[in-house]
């Protein structure tokens, strides 16, 4: 089973249908967090593999994270509700993780230096809309664009408290559970970015507080980069 983890908030509105419908055939669910929602819009009445829930509180971006029923050896795709996903999407996702299921993949990668002081600048950055020529190493990924086996994932407990910086706390997982993390090679705007004003790089990743640029240090440097088998 091919499971998408999404999550979102009202001031999307229906802003987040063209995302949907472009992981909807291409999975067996999508399990959708509603934060600050009173009630399931009317808007998703129409997608039957969708599983929409309203947490008790919100979870923001580690909504993606909440728990959920699965097999090991099911997938699981976290995405995000502003970007549009190819038509081939699942299947080149999946296709990695037949070649290797002990590894993460996905599209937004990050390398950062070995003496790294919080300056966003000397990060390498690999965007997810632009072309990459091969798979590269990377010390994070970003989590709109993640697959991974159901086994490998990390539980909502681990998770809680990262939000505005689930990649770091997702790339610390896969840290200290050995597990690599790829960056895949891909044309020029194989996903595509729905523009929602300010991003949570300018508003938050650019002056990150302390406690996070610490938590960052468990994962910078090429000496931290997993040896992938070929």
């Amino acid at each position: 089973m091919i499971i998408a983890c999404m999550c979102t908030f009202p001031a999307r509105g229906e802003s987040i249908l063209p995302a949907i419908d472009s992981l909807y055939n291409q999975v067996d669910k999508i399990r959708l967090c509603l934060n600050e929602y009173t009630e399931i819009p009317s808007f998703l009445d129409k997608y039957e593999k969708l599983d929409a829930i309203i947490p008790d509180t919100d979870q923001r971006d580690v909504g993606k994270f909440l728990d959920i029923d699965a097999d090991d050896e099911d997938i699981i795709l976290y995405v995000d509700d502003d970007i549009i996903y190819p038509e081939n999407y699942a299947s080149v996702m999946c296709q990695k993780l037949v070649e290797n299921d002990s590894a993460v993949y996905g599209l937004h990668g990050v390398i950062y230096p070995d003496a790294y002081d919080g300056d966003v600048g000397l990060r390498r950055v690999f965007s997810f809309p632009r072309a990459l020529d091969k798979d590269r190493l990377v010390n994070q990924i970003g989590t709109g664009t993640v697959a991974v086996k159901a086994k490998n994932r990390p539980n909502h407990s681990f998770m809680r408290g990262s939000q505005k910086f689930v990649d770091v706390r997702f790339a610390v997982h896969c840290m200290r559970s050995k597990l690599p993390i790829v960056c895949i090679s891909r044309s020029e705007n194989w996903l595509q970015e729905i523009k929602h004003g300010e991003s949570i790089f300018s508003s938050f990743t650019k002056k990150w507080p302390v406690d996070v640029s610490v938590e960052v240090q468990e994962i910078t440097g090429y000496s931290r980069l997993f040896y992938m088998p070929n």
